[in-house]
């Protein structure tokens, strides 16, 4: 095939087919190291955060209820409403940080392990107003029997603050492993597509250049033969044995027939010459 090519064309071809494959090994690692990025973004963006907002309100709560025992031991009303205002500073801090949370829920699990946390805290906080109204009246005893209440309810949306914590962190892990897989993966198809580049690239190089040589050399021993013929070194000129299509093939033909043409005259000249040498060679003998 490449011998019917012109020699300008299977440059053209063999560089395009080069140029073509450095494309696809562009385009396959801009889309590789996307799917890498992405995962960073997903857990620099959610699973990170929601670790961090999840352990904030776990440590929160936790506060929270130290608070609520501060609050029945206190002993002056000074002192409980230095704890409602820290109470209250520290609900809205919670509240807000929830709401960020909510946000980066991003599984059906996820979610059902947070509406089950918020469906608990909620009974936990209509408990906290019934515990805030008795201490205000200084019924210890009450007071002590609704915090031990609480602590039922207080375990069990801990519980799930903990799931949710470690939740997102086996996201981020998965997320990490899954980055490091693509990011491997991608790692071998880029050095094997690089390998198929330079491997073609050998290859067509040589094909091309050997299609060249071979042209070449064909034409070189066929000018050397002529010359030969023209030198009386041999009796007969040998055509050009080059077929193809390209430059070199059409230089040939040409060359092909002015030694055709030239052993042609060369013939008859020589021939004419024998015959009047044997015209002369009579006349002297006769």
């Amino acid at each position: 095939m490449l011998k019917n090519l012109k020699v300008s064309k299977k440059l053209f071809t063999g560089f395009g087919i080069i140029v073509g494959l450095v494309i696809i090994l562009g385009i396959l690692s801009t889309q590789k190291m996307s799917i890498v990025n992405d995962q960073s973004t997903i857990i620099s963006e959610n699973w990170l955060p929601s670790v961090v907002l999840t352990n904030k309100i776990n440590t929160a709560t936790s506060d929270y209820r130290i608070l609520e025992y501060d609050h029945i031991l206190s002993k002056t009303d000074e002192d409980m409403i230095k704890n409602e205002a820290k109470m209250k500073e520290l609900l809205d801090i919670m509240k807000k940080d929830i709401e960020k949370y909510e946000k980066l829920i991003s599984s059906e699990n996820e979610k059902a392990i947070y509406a089950d946390f918020s469906k608990e805290f909620s009974k936990y906080l209509k408990i906290h107003d019934d515990l805030m109204a008795v201490s205000r009246d200084n019924r210890t005893d009450d007071a002590l029997k609704l915090i031990r209440e609480s602590a039922v309810v207080y375990d069990s949306f801990s519980t799930d603050l903990s799931k949710l914590v470690n939740l997102n962190v086996k996201g981020a892990e998965d997320a990490s492993t899954n980055g490091d897989e693509i990011y491997s993966n991608a790692k071998i198809l880029l050095i094997t597509i690089i390998s198929i580049v330079i491997l073609f690239s050998v290859v067509i190089a040589f094909f091309i250049t050997n299609s060249i040589v071979i042209s070449l050399k064909n034409l070189q021993d066929g000018l050397f033969s002529f010359f030969g013929y023209l030198n009386r070194e041999s009796t007969k000129a040998e055509i050009i044995n080059l077929d193809s299509k390209d430059e070199f093939g059409q230089m040939a033909k040409v060359v092909n027939e002015n030694i055709v043409k030239t052993q042609k005259g060369i013939e008859e000249d020589r021939k004419l010459i024998d015959e009047t040498i044997a015209v002369l060679g009579e006349f002297e003998q006769g």
